[in-house]
């Protein structure tokens, strides 16, 4: 049965998360040729620049999110997959090029999150309590690839309480044919599956468009990020244990145990 995303795309309640549009990898000289071809065969590029007008123009929050790591310095996490771009001799003496597409150049105002380590947009970098900070409850990602990074991101979202939307035109797979399965049996059952087109109609048909209300501190489904819940819980303890009194006498306890001169 066809699901109506309007109610959960709201745009002060999502976030447009672009993975890895970077020229290292979707490049001239991407360490991931198939892939590079892949997403100009699809017209990728386009596709995502055409959701971010439609972003923009909503207020929708927008986060690019890059790897700039090399895979051959020390402490990197070693995959099959890092081996085998080793293998290519593609890595070089020189940190790659880890610069964003100008196709999808972020706009001012506009944050871009790299990591050293990991393979989602989750790991090593602090997109999480950004977006909890933000109210935000839907993520839409865009990027590459299914194959490892967009699949990652999906799942990680859904842990933590998100919900994901995934355009089927702005991703791709390595080889192309693969897309169709990853998506038919694994992304369909964690991310709502839509197209670039549809969601900007939504966008743009929303009420005060261009305007974000913001919610601040609050997470996926409306909850404060751990953190932030932790801090807000000791002071409501403290507060709740002499009413106004509750500082003066967490200084008093605090103190209580400190040696005192001439003790």
């Amino acid at each position: 049965m066809p699901i109506d995303m309007a109610s959960f795309l709201e745009p002060p309640h999502c976030a447009l998360i672009v993975f890895e549009c970077q020229e290292n990898v979707l490049g001239a000289s991407s360490m991931l040729p198939g892939l590079a071809t892949a997403a100009r065969e699809a017209a990728l590029l386009p596709n995502i620049a055409g959701l971010l007008e439609a972003a923009r123009e909503a207020g929708v929050e927008i986060f690019y999110c890059t790897a700039d790591h090399r895979l051959d310095e020390p402490g990197s996490a070693p995959t099959p997959l890092s081996e085998r771009i080793r293998s290519t001799g593609k890595l070089g003496g020189e940190r790659a090029d880890t610069s964003i597409m100008k196709q999808v150049t972020p706009a001012p105002g506009e944050i871009v999150l790299s990591r050293r380590q990991g393979m989602t947009a989750f790991c090593d970098a602090d997109l999480a309590p950004r977006l909890g900070a933000l109210g935000i409850s839907t993520v839409v990602g865009v990027g590459v690839s299914l194959n490892v990074g967009i699949f990652g991101t999906v799942l990680e979202a859904v842990n933590r309480g998100y919900r994901a939307v995934v355009p089927t035109d702005c991703t791709v797979a390595d080889p192309p044919e693969y897309a169709e399965h990853i998506l038919r049996h694994s992304i369909r059952h964690l991310a709502y599956l839509s197209t670039s087109r549809e969601i900007a109609r939504i966008w743009r048909s929303s009420p005060g468009l261009g305007h974000r209300v913001r919610k601040p501190l609050l997470g996926g489904g409306g909850r404060l990020p751990p953190a932030l819940s932790v801090a807000a819980n000791l002071r409501a303890h403290f507060r709740d244990l002499s009413g106004v009194g509750g500082r003066e006498w967490s200084r008093r306890r605090f103190d209580s145990g400190r040696p005192r001169a001439g003790a």
